[in-house]
């Protein structure tokens, strides 16, 4: 039993002229595909291994949790390529956009608070704009954006990008240059129009969160969603020092990068969590549990508004939606890659099941090899 193919999407880098050679794109690659998986084995430290081996990545590591329990939490691989030093169980892995979802949960919190709203406009939380905002941004709404229907462009300018890099400032300072930048040209199409997957709608309402709670976005999601659910491990931009580390190139070929190879901070909302694995599974399985969770986060019709499709698409709030007859019914999904790791996620609420894997590579190859890890526990899940 597998994850049937339901459209790839991918968003690459683009070489611009006066970028930094480090433009790295966080990615939702939509329906995970499954392809040539394994047979179902009750051994999946083993299987885990021979997909290892078979694709070629330095490190891979997966999880499943069901009814709240753990039924599986393995890695296997070295830190580094050429290192010798294998991975562990409480190692670091960066989760690129899945740390979108993380982003709608905050949302969701602070909606039941109530302080914010999904109707809530830009210029409502962040009026210094009002003098810039171009005005087809007018009327875009923190809904919009959470379900990458704001018209927010899939990549910044090349100006606003290269601001970005030059991380002028404090987190919040750098953040706000970005959107206005951002903000002050046309949106890619009108508001509420179309699908458009961006990291900039993200980096908007991230900043907009913060303003309303009048904490750094990092602080208000340590405190409002890691805290809570007990990811001592959460943290944002690289792995750092004594941590696995990200890698370029492919197999036979992969390049370790430094410890703190990351995007830059102005886009922290869009993609740069990094936790441990069984803190990544543990947060899945929050939303796998969802009414039936220990900790209550939100109401369960908020919680129920964070997985439910946009209007004509396939994406939430933070999740992509697939009926998939695995999950007797619908699963939520994401995934994230900063071009230096790969981490994927899904959920089927239905059977209170969550599952994830990562890898410290990135691209097709730390696609494959997660995909495929996550096809072996939905078939070793489903045999129990």
């Amino acid at each position: 039993m597998g994850l049937a193919t339901a459209g790839r999407r991918r968003y690459k880098s683009k070489s611009m002229s006066g970028f930094p050679s480090r433009f790295f794109t966080l990615a939702f690659l939509g329906h995970a595909t499954i392809s040539s998986m394994p047979a179902a084995t009750p051994d999946l430290q083993a299987g885990l291994e021979a997909l290892r081996q078979k694709h070629g990545v330095p490190a891979l590591g997966a999880a499943v949790m069901v009814e709240g329990e753990l039924r599986f939490l393995g890695v296997t691989g070295v830190r580094m390529v050429g290192s010798g030093t294998p991975v562990t169980t409480n190692d670091l892995w960066h989760l690129g956009s899945c740390t979108k979802s993380m982003t709608a949960t905050l949302a969701g919190i602070m909606v039941d608070e109530g302080k914010v709203r999904w109707d809530m406009k830009i210029t409502e939380v962040l009026p210094e704009y009002k003098t810039v905002l171009h005005p087809s941004w007018q009327d875009v709404t923190m809904e919009e954006l959470l379900q990458h229907r704001s018209g927010a462009p899939a990549q910044a300018n090349a100006d606003a990008w290269s601001l970005a890099w030059q991380r002028r400032g404090s987190e919040l300072a750098q953040r706000m240059m970005l959107i206005r930048s951002v903000v002050s040209r046309p949106t890619e199409s009108p508001a509420g129009s179309t699908y458009l997957y961006s990291n900039l709608g993200y980096t908007i309402a991230g900043a907009m969160l913060e303003r309303i709670a009048k904490k750094p976005y990092d602080q208000l999601l340590t405190e409002k969603v890691f805290t809570p659910l007990g990811m001592k491990s959460a943290g944002f931009g690289g792995c750092g020092e004594n941590q696995p580390r990200g890698h370029t190139g492919s197999p036979g070929a992969f390049k370790a990068v430094e410890p703190d190879a990351d995007n830059p901070p102005a886009i922290t909302p869009a993609g740069r969590v990094h936790c441990s694995l069984g803190d990544y599974v543990r947060y899945a399985s929050w939303h796998a549990r969802g009414p039936l969770s220990d900790v209550k986060l939100m109401s369960d019709s908020t919680l129920q508004t964070l997985h439910t499709r946009g209007p004509g698409q396939t994406y939430a709030m933070g999740w992509g939606v697939a009926r998939r007859d695995w999950a007797d019914g619908d699963a939520i999904n994401h995934n994230g890659t900063n071009t230096m790791w790969y981490a994927i996620m899904w959920v089927a609420p239905a059977k209170q099941l969550a599952l994830v894997s990562v890898t410290n590579c990135p691209g097709p190859t730390g696609a494959k090899a997660c995909d495929e890890a996550i096809g072996m526990m939905i078939q070793a899940t489903a045999k129990r």
